[in-house]
């Protein structure tokens, strides 16, 4: 379904939207509608179904790579992972060169509970993924290290034996006090066992490996549960998010045993775990009715869970365990999301939904912006009333920097017991670097392939090929991302490399289908996925690629009966359900085509040729105003889709008799047609976000006008931006500063800093009357200038080597530490953060930007001064500013030129 606009009036201005003063956000991993929905018409969930009668719900689609540290941090963060940094259940370990599980300081962005504690509202976070060593925030924290078991029970031992892991919980003094919360397997009694298999009546069940099991999921979840009842009426929250793990653990231990039998299993194993994905879901619904109790009338709910789990016929074969490292194998793309409390709507169905959405709502929700970097948007269409306009900044970033608890002393127990935990859940493999490195660059070039961006993707899987060359899966990979590049040669040499190696690999129909469909060979296509529907003829994926197949070559009874057999198997195959609708629209039936497509907007939203084929078919019923609207959400998904701008020249042409708006549409189709502006589709993310162009010019064509702009010189600390500000202040540019921080031994003539000028992010009062003068500002906050003004920015570069030997001379004259990266890694940090910076700056409308290399303006000043002058448009004191170019006082000077 696409985005419904609400028209403003003066009805819905009039009305002051009803808001929470809380938000509490309940994370249930791998929950599904699917078998959620039967308990809860059978009354087997009555807090779950008040929760939906009284509130809003609806699918979510999750990210790709479907992996839970992954995507919980995208929930928390808005953000994809490349942005946010957490790239799967484990992280390099800089002190011994091998994995440790993911932490907090892997993230590298604000979660929601830094978010509001900067903005001095309480939060909490309880079991939150990535969330350990804990943060310093105002509120509260408990990771997800403070459950964990470590040894036997032992009465006579503090604790009863069970260590307590520093940094776990902070405020730090708290650890001491909710450490009786925690409940170890050892204390889970056989009535509590007996809940969820009945059969455990036998004395010998206490020695089942699948009752430890059990006991370890009821142990951990409770705890989980205690620690959060513990903390919601004792400290003030605004926020609080707790995530339960406990289903998508409980899945991939019990769901093969769920019924239907699966043919792998014994009559008699079937009998005894056959109910226990049912328990689980009650037991979650008991520990939902608690929160629902706890809570007041001013708190909003939340319920997300980042994917499925398949419970049917579509399960795989054998076993719902993780083996060898695919935990992915058994999840569903869509999860569950439900609204409920204050200003939420009641018993209605919630559209187009991502993971990404979830911290943009309920930041709008709480009354603070969303940032523009996020990749996620308010959900607004939960709401009984709305305001018109959402609040919105660039970024938070640039606000006060995350800290964690100073008695981090990452805990070697733990961390050990964990990876080995995760490694016989099959979740990681062996610890080595080299293991490791390939994980994770394969985690970012299936997050750079599903969201668009197959040129970054390429450059993952061949760094994966370069360290293992026999590595089948990033063959693979790579092949779908050369795919979307057009590198069909280099495909089919990889095709031929897997067939050498293994021709029975069933993949490889699929490909070769796929290249020879791109290369408009369709005959061959369909030959290809007809000996493979031959083969498996209940694999809805292969049903509905023939489908295609036979669409694209005319043969549209073909297709139809492919599509039929895709969705007998699969309902919810959004593949085959947006390919039958392409089939009635062409046999005449566009009303049953824009059900179709609407089905497949409504599981999976992120599509931008569905919403297009919904426009189609919306336009052949003579629903023009809302196949307007399908057009513009296409667009905002896939902006350089010339056919969108086809069909909307034509409505507004031959429809609405709107010419203006014709000849825009169709102008904007021509000039894509021809190459001259807009982005392909691939450049767009999954989730409708625009990918930024990664090249750049060093100046807009923009010209100067020194009287309006305001020159900002910027770039890295203690790489020569103090300098060009004492240049230009020498050239007769008026400089703002206001002499609070004084020269020093580090900056013998000057910082001609001013100190409000930090504070850009929250106050721009200094601004005003900023226009013709220089101010100085580090480069992270570019990003939140106000974009109402016009900037020519003069960004410094030096060597970076050079930029870190003297900010750690700086630093030690200080008595300071400054951060803990090592000086390879602090580098590349720095590079990425200059070339986002730079990419950023090109693509932006209100800056005019150069370059100047401060090693250069040592070297050869006059050239660099003429550049600047040329820049700025303005004429300066060149003579003055070349006097202020001292030798002497380039330090930490390089041995060798590197990047400037």
């Amino acid at each position: 379904m696409t985005d419904q606009p609400t028209e403003p009036n003066a009805s819905v201005d009039a009305v002051v939207p009803v808001r929470p003063k809380r938000f509490l956000l309940i994370g249930w991993d791998a929950a599904d509608w699917k078998l959620m929905q039967p308990l809860i018409d059978a009354g087997e969930m009555p807090n779950m179904r008040r929760f939906l009668e009284e509130g809003t719900s609806g699918n979510v689609s999750t990210l790709q790579p479907a992996l839970s540290p992954m995507l919980w941090t995208s929930i928390a963060t808005g953000k994809l992972a490349d942005k946010h940094g957490v790239l799967g259940f484990a992280e390099p370990d800089e002190s011994t060169g091998k994995s440790r599980p993911v932490t907090s300081t892997g993230r590298r962005c604000q979660a929601i509970w830094n978010i509001l504690s900067n903005h001095q509202r309480p939060a909490g976070a309880i079991n939150w993924y990535a969330s350990h060593p804990a943060e310093e925030i105002e509120g509260f924290v408990v990771t997800d290290r403070f459950a964990h078991p470590i040894g036997p029970l032992d009465a006579d031992k503090p604790h009863l034996g069970w260590p307590l892991v520093p940094g776990s919980v902070w405020p730090n003094d708290d650890l001491e006090a909710l450490a009786p919360v925690r409940v170890h397997p050892a204390m889970i009694s056989q009535d509590m066992v007996q809940a969820f298999i009945p059969a455990a009546t036998d004395p010998d069940s206490v020695t089942w490996p699948k009752v430890s099991e059990l006991r370890t999921l009821i142990a951990h979840s409770t705890t989980v549960h205690n620690a959060a009842t513990a903390y919601i009426h004792e400290r003030p929250w605004d926020f609080l998010g707790i995530y339960y793990d406990a289903i998508d653990r409980f899945a991939h231990a019990f769901m093969e045993y769920h019924p239907p039998r699966m043919e792998h299993l014994s009559k008699e194993d079937f009998e005894k775990f056959s109910g226990v994905m049912n328990a689980c879901y009650r037991y979650h619904d008991l520990m939902l009715g608690r929160l629902m109790n706890l809570i007041d009338d001013d708190t909003a709910v939340c319920i997300v869970s980042d994917h499925g789990f398949h419970c049917d016929h579509l399960r795989p074969s054998g076993s719902s365990a993780i083996r060898d490292g695919k935990p992915v194998a058994w999840h569903r793309p869509q999860g569950v999301l439900a609204f409920w409390g204050p200003g939420i709507r009641k018993d209605t169905t919630l559209f187009g939904a991502s993971l990404l959405d979830i911290t943009p709502t309920i930041l709008n929700g709480l009354g603070l912006p969303v940032a523009s970097d996020m990749d996620g948007r308010p959900l607004m269409q939960i709401w009984e009333t709305q305001p018109n306009e959402i609040e919105r900044v660039p970024t938070f970033e640039t606000e006060t920097e995350k800290t964690v608890t100073e008695t981090t002393g990452h805990n070697l127990a733990t961390e050990s017991a964990m990876l080995e935990q995760l490694r016989q859940l099959g979740y990681l493999g062996e610890d080595d670097a080299e293991a490791l490195t390939i994980d994770r660059l394969r985690n970012l070039g299936i997050v750079f392939q599903s969201t668009g961006r197959p040129h970054k993707a390429v450059e993952n899987f061949r760094a994966i090929l370069a360290i293992k060359p026999d590595d089948r899966g990033a063959k693979f990979s790579l092949i779908g991302s050369l795919m979307a590049t057009g590198a069909f040669d280099e495909c089919e040499t990889l095709v031929s490399e897997l067939a050498r190696a293994d021709a029975s690999d069933t993949r490889l129909a699929l490909v070769r289908s796929a290249i020879a469909a791109a290369r408009g060979e369709d005959s061959t296509a369909l030959d290809h996925l007809r000996a493979l529907a031959d083969a498996d003829q209940n694999n809805p994926a292969v049903q509905s690629q023939l489908g295609l197949a036979y669409y694209r070559s005319g043969s549209l009874a073909e297709a139809e009966r492919s599509f039929d057999a895709a969705l007998a198997v699969d309902p919810e195959d959004v593949g085959a359900l947006d390919g039958i609708g392409l089939v009635y629209r062409a046999t005449n039936r566009s009303s049953d085509a824009v059900l179709a497509h609407t089905r497949a907007i409504a599981l999976d939203h992120h599509r931008p040729m569905s919403h297009f084929h919904l426009a189609q078919a919306l336009a052949d019923v003579g629903r023009t105003g809302w196949a307007l609207e399908a057009i513009a959400v296409t667009l905002r998904m896939a902006p350089s889709l010339a056919a969108a701008h086809d069909l909307a020249a034509d409505i507004y042409e031959q429809v609405m008799g709107n010419a203006a708006k014709a000849a825009f549409h169709r102008a904007r189709s021509s000039r894509i047609r021809h190459g001259e502006g807009g982005r392909s589709p691939a450049n767009k993310h999954a989730s409708g976000i625009e990918t930024p162009d990664v090249t750049i010019a060093s100046t807009k064509h923009r010209a100067p006008d020194p009287s309006s702009e305001i020159v900002v010189v910027s770039g890295l600390p203690r790489s020569g931006t103090s300098l060009m500000m004492q240049l230009l202040h020498a050239g007769g540019v008026e400089v703002m500063t206001d002499g609070e921080r004084a020269a020093d031994e580090d900056n013998p003539r000057g910082y001609f800093e001013l100190e409000s000028v930090k504070q850009v992010a929250r106050d721009t009062g200094w601004i005003d009357g900023a226009e013709g003068k220089a101010v100085k500002l580090v480069h992270v906050l570019l990003r939140v200038l106000p974009d109402d003004r016009d900037y020519a920015v003069v960004f410094m570069r030096r060597d970076i080597d050079e930029i870190i030997a003297s900010q750690r001379q700086m630093l030690e004259r200080h008595g300071k530490r400054g951060g803990s990266l090592q000086d390879d890694r602090l580098r590349a940090a720095y590079a990425r953060d200059i070339d986002r910076t730079l990419t950023w700056l090109g693509r932006s409308k209100r800056f005019r930007w150069i370059q100047v290399s401060y090693n250069e303006l040592m070297d050869e000043p006059t050239s660099q001064i003429d550049r600047v002058e040329r820049f700025l448009g303005r004429s300066l004191d060149r003579a003055a500013m070349l006097a202020c170019v001292d030798p002497d006082l380039y330090r930490n000077r390089a041995p060798a030129t590197g990047d400037s």
